[in-house]
């Protein structure tokens, strides 16, 4: 979560509201029926919009929420493997570097131009 639910934003208002509207549904059609020559249309299409925009509004922060969710799982993940490799040594194969390296290049007497059989090229400082 973001740190800044409102209200407005807080999924557990937005049902607890939404549980109000159905329940004034109800008292509103109760009514109507006790009073069949009244008119109730304005009021009953105004809590159905309420209640359907909630809901939209409801499917959003759950995408948002399960969305949210996926990138800190994919970050757990790749903090694991870098924490794992952090203090192991790298083996050096000789031959995978020779099958990756096309040239390099000698700039001066700290720098190295190197430049990879899949055309990239890159320079790099022997002096840290």
């Amino acid at each position: 979560m973001t740190g800044k639910e409102s209200g407005e934003d807080d999924p557990y208002a937005i049902q607890a509201r939404i549980g109000e509207i159905t329940a004034a549904l109800g008292d509103l059609r109760a009514l109507q029926a006790k009073n069949p020559g009244s008119n109730y249309d304005s009021r009953f299409e105004a809590l159905y919009s309420e209640r359907n925009a909630l809901k939209e509004k409801l499917v959003q922060i759950k995408a948002d929420t399960d969305h949210a969710s996926a990138e800190q799982s994919r970050l757990d993940k790749i903090f694991t493997v870098v924490d794992g490799i952090r203090n192991r040594p790298l083996d050096w194969d000789e031959q995978i570097v020779r099958q990756m390296v096309e040239c390099v290049k000698i700039h001066g007497k700290d720098t190295l131009a190197i430049r990879f059989r899949f055309g990239v090229e890159t320079e790099a400082s022997l002096i840290e």
